[in-house]
């Protein structure tokens, strides 16, 4: 899997921003992926998936933007693999 790198921060959208953040709980996550909880935390860790937002003391949840991000990434991979 690609290593994961965001593209533009949440920080440098303006307050009039046309797109709002969506927040994904682990459970949406995991069933968008196929990936376990456990993989999405060491592949968060490791750099090779997006980070999670912290949205309270025991609660976490993925932006929707950056996983849709790291799933094209993975596709351009794949394809780019079949071309050799």
């Amino acid at each position: 899997m690609p290593n994961f790198t965001p593209g533009t921060p949440p920080e440098s959208c303006s307050p009039d921003c046309e797109d709002p953040i969506i927040f994904l709980s682990p459970r949406e996550v995991t069933q968008r992926t196929s990936l376990s909880r456990s993989t999405l935390e060491r592949w968060s860790q490791d750099g090779k998936f997006p980070e999670p937002v912290p949205l309270g003391e025991f609660r976490k949840a993925w932006i929707e933007a950056e996983v849709s991000e790291w799933q094209m990434a993975a596709k351009t991979q794949r394809n780019n693999l079949r071309k050799r």
